[in-house]
């Protein structure tokens, strides 16, 4: 039987992948609701035909730095322009993607020792997208209900994994001491959909999902470093985040993160505390994204010149 802790933790972890899922993989109530976007048609993905004017390419590189490249949807190469940061079109114009920190207040926590609490300072993160104004467009991560309670360490980071068009998919870290033997990192999932202005849901789409949890509970079964009482506790691997990844010529494929039960001391880092994962590729792109699986012609052209950077999303004007 586990102790009382291992037992809680489980819990939390699994009622932690339930809700992430049935909040349509946002990260919790703190994901903005739907805002109110001006009216107009939608503009239909891209057909990758014919000349379409402006190419907007986002790019990282390994210091983490990020960069948008201004690409002519025409002949060879030609890069119009370039800013910092993070820039998607939409079919609600530019957006510009803001994740800034903001500082909180704590309680801070009682010692053992009967020493009241000192209160303290905590950071979260908020993610925005921007208009060409810098006004706010869309609260995509907000704080509410993040200030207060019996907490000594709060630190939240917002991390974009890439974009596929106007989709973002955002992974969330939150590592929290809440008074208790030792702290905890949570982490959760968010796919946001820029032209709508909300979070929406791919788990219903996804195919072979059995399959692919029997390919992760493989790979995990891999790990020498497991014990067969932690194989006993854990239920097997929930489907936590997809995560797309482009090539080095910019051909995308959408990759599944798995995560399972683990003790304290198991955990591998990969997600949040009392878990370990395995990451396989789903060889599964949504219908809604399948527009920008292969890119333009001048995306792969930049791609091979700028080898320094790796691609985050492209978008077409």
């Amino acid at each position: 039987m586990p102790g009382l802790c291992a037992m809680t933790s489980r819990i939390l972890f699994t009622l932690g992948i339930a809700l992430i899922f049935a909040a349509g993989c946002s990260s919790r109530p703190r994901v903005a609701p739907t805002v109110d976007l001006q009216s107009g048609a939608r503009v239909p993905p891209p057909d990758n035909q014919g000349d379409r004017g402006e190419i907007l390419v986002w790019v990282r590189n390994d210091s983490g730095q990020t960069r948008t490249f201004r690409l002519a949807d025409e002949g060879a190469l030609n890069v119009l322009g370039q800013d910092d940061g993070i820039i998607l079109s939409t079919s609600r114009g530019e957006l510009t993607w803001q994740a800034r920190e903001k500082e909180v207040d704590l309680e801070g926590c009682e010692h053992f020792d009967g020493t009241p609490a000192v209160p303290t300072k905590g950071t979260i993160t908020l993610a925005n997208l921007l208009g060409p104004n810098g006004d706010v467009v869309q609260k995509v991560v907000d704080s509410d209900g993040a200030e207060g309670g019996e907490i000594d360490d709060l630190q939240h980071h917002v991390n974009l994994l890439g974009t596929i068009g106007p989709y973002l998919f955002i992974h969330e870290t939150s590592y929290v001491y809440a008074c208790g033997a030792h702290g905890n990192t949570i982490a959760s999932a968010l796919i946001w959909d820029a032209d709508q202005g909300k979070a929406i849901n791919l788990v219903a789409e996804l195919p072979d999902k059995d399959k692919l949890v029997e390919r992760a509970k493989g790979k995990l079964e891999e790990d020498d470093g497991d014990t067969g009482a932690n194989k006993e506790e854990s239920d097997g691997p929930s489907l936590a985040q997809f995560v797309p990844v482009y090539g080095e010529r910019g051909a995308l494929r959408v990759d599944a993160q798995f995560a399972e039960w683990a003790c304290y001391a198991c955990s591998d880092g990969m997600w949040g505390s009392y878990t370990r994962s395995a990451v396989v590729p789903t060889e599964w792109v949504p219908e809604r994204m399948r527009a920008w699986v292969m890119p333009p012609v001048v995306v792969k052209e930049f791609l091979e010149t700028h080898r320094e950077w790796r691609l985050g999303g492209w978008s077409r004007r």
